[in-house]
């Protein structure tokens, strides 16, 4: 009798294992609740009624929703079908706005239903999330900011497109928090002087403010009432004792992007070669690759592609001399009238392929940005009214010999 009952217990625990490991499918419903179809706009349900369920018997069949898991419920509710074709197939469309209350990013749960012969049967529970519209563009106002440090304070605008766009949680940070913070609802606050870029980022898309801590103001600098303060004096000469640079006497000297020391000759551009692989990877020149800052110190820098995009954006400009003589570009500001003026100390085009050539001085102004473009190229500023080139900005290969121009922050 013992035997009997511990195989009896064995059955039983058997069975009731069994019974767990079944997999409930849509065949074990009298109707299939089939997936739905979720564009921006509208929400379309899916069903179909099982086969094994004679059709002649349905009257009707529907949808219930609700946001709750558990169906039906008191928050349920029920959706009619458009009609049942002769295949047993049926849909329901439902309204974003009056059926889901607009609730976008909300998941629903839903539950085909048939009325056959007066009874209401219920098909498996699916879900859907009630579609996003997705952000396609944020932008940032001011998109430049000059703070002071210690302050309260400025608050940045944040302005995503479409205006409909569902999901609108905006992730704040800040390249340098020793710099500048920015809070979750974007208010930028100065800790010391130097250079940040706040960026905004919402789904896919971003957008940036560039920064700049005031500190006081340096020895031989111009305020130009916005971001960073500007070398007056914008080509840098080599120090005291050093070389004399190519001919005539002022030109150069010119900087590969990253190098912290010119050539000594034209020549050495043409025989050298340019380390492509070591300065590759880099995105903005750090102090360690910076050639202003190893040779003035302190705040002094390379200005950024983002700087010149705003010298030109917040400044008037006229050219100083004619294109048959020497000539500078000089820049005035729109916001406080300080003037600052950029040479034309010529310039070296070098390519990875090997090509050289030289330009002297008075044939245009070529500056190094601290933005690489790519691998092989940066941004420069480039006036050359010689060609009729105005002052802009351009992609140019890392290997050029360019003359540099200093911020302070």
């Amino acid at each position: 009798m013992k035997k009997i009952a511990a195989l009896f217990a064995c059955m039983t625990i058997f069975a009731m294992w069994a019974c767990k490991q079944k997999v409930i499918t849509d065949a074990d419903y009298p109707v299939y609740t089939q997936e739905a179809d979720t564009p921006v706009e509208a929400v379309t349900l899916h069903a179909k009624v099982a086969p094994k369920v004679n059709l002649e018997e349905v009257t009707e069949g529907g949808f219930y929703i609700s946001e709750a898991e558990s169906l039906p419920s008191d928050k349920t509710k029920s959706v009619p079908s458009l009609g049942i074709n002769t295949e047993g197939s049926f849909i329901a469309k439902l309204s974003i706005s009056a059926d889901l209350a607009n609730k976008r990013g909300t998941l629903f749960y839903y539950q085909a239903w048939i009325n056959r012969g007066g009874k209401i049967e219920t098909g498996k529970v699916r879900s859907f999330l009630c579609p996003h519209i997705k952000p396609e563009s944020i932008t940032l106002s001011p998109g430049y900011l000059r703070i002071d440090p210690a302050g309260n304070g400025t608050q940045l605008t944040a302005t995503i497109k479409p205006d409909n766009a569902t999901d609108r949680t905006i992730l704040w940070t800040s390249s340098d928090p020793a710099v500048a913070t920015v809070s979750n609802d974007g208010l930028v606050t100065g800790k010391k002087a130097g250079r940040a870029v706040i960026t905004a980022t919402v789904g896919d898309v971003s957008a940036e403010c560039v920064v700049s801590v005031k500190g006081p103001l340096p020895s031989g600098a111009v305020d130009l009432g916005f971001g960073p303060y500007w070398r007056e004096n914008t080509q840098l000469k080599p120090a005291e004792g050093g070389a004399a640079y190519y001919y005539p006497a002022n030109n150069g000297p010119w900087y590969r992007w990253g190098e912290l020391k010119p050539k000594e000759t034209y020549a050495e551009y043409a025989r050298s070669t340019y380390d492509y692989a070591k300065y590759g990877a880099i995105t903005v020149l750090s102090n360690r690759d910076d050639p202003v800052y190893n040779i003035l110190g302190g705040t002094w820098r390379l200005p950024t592609e983002q700087e010149y995009r705003m010298l030109l954006e917040k400044c008037k400009y006229e050219l100083s001399g004619s294109r048959t003589g020497w000539y500078n570009v000089i820049f005035t500001s729109k916001v406080n009238g300080n003037k600052l003026s950029f040479g034309c100390e010529g310039f070296i085009i070098q390519r990875e392929t090997g090509a050289s050539h030289d330009y002297g001085a008075g044939s245009g102004g070529y500056y190094w940005t601290a933005t690489a473009a790519s691998e092989t190229e940066a941004y420069a500023f480039i006036h050359d009214y010689a060609n009729y080139s105005g002052p802009h900005l351009s992609k140019m290969d890392k290997a050029c010999g360019f003359s540099l121009a200093a911020v302070a922050d």
